[in-house]
């Protein structure tokens, strides 16, 4: 797993992070991407891609049946930090990784690649005002 898609962590825990960081970086990633997408396919557009990656991911990394149940209840992204701090870090890093990768491949099929491409840019990119991207230059 890597490229762009795993940007979103790469760029914001640095090789040692532990589990509280990465899910802290994974929830700040998820509301970059609800801001990002929710004005153009809306909250429930957004909900139904990510209960369907949480699923979809589910299948591979088991723990994530608890965010798949609750996601299906709660529609939201408030389930997982808790799920990812009770991991390894290494665990939740291949975790959060594969949501990521199995969200924009759904979203890919949904608008196309060229406009998941535009839409995710700015979530997928490194933001210059964020420490842990700092951290990680050279």
């Amino acid at each position: 797993m890597g490229g762009p898609i795993a940007a979103p962590l790469a760029h914001r825990v640095a090789p040692t992070a532990d589990s509280p960081e990465i899910a802290n970086a994974v929830a700040a990633t998820w509301r970059e991407i609800d801001a990002a997408l929710v004005p153009i396919i809306g909250p429930r557009g957004l909900a139904a891609l990510y209960r369907r990656s949480v699923h979809i991911t589910a299948q591979t990394h088991p723990w994530l049946h608890v965010a798949h149940d609750a996601a299906l209840a709660a529609a939201d992204f408030s389930e997982l930090t808790p799920l990812l701090r009770q991991q390894g870090a290494a665990v939740a890093m291949a975790g959060a990784t594969t949501l990521f990768i199995t969200f924009h491949d759904l979203l890919s099929s949904v608008v196309g690649p060229s406009l998941t491409e535009r839409l995710m840019r700015s979530v997928w990119a490194t933001a210059p005002s964020d420490p842990a991207a700092k951290d990680l230059m050279p």
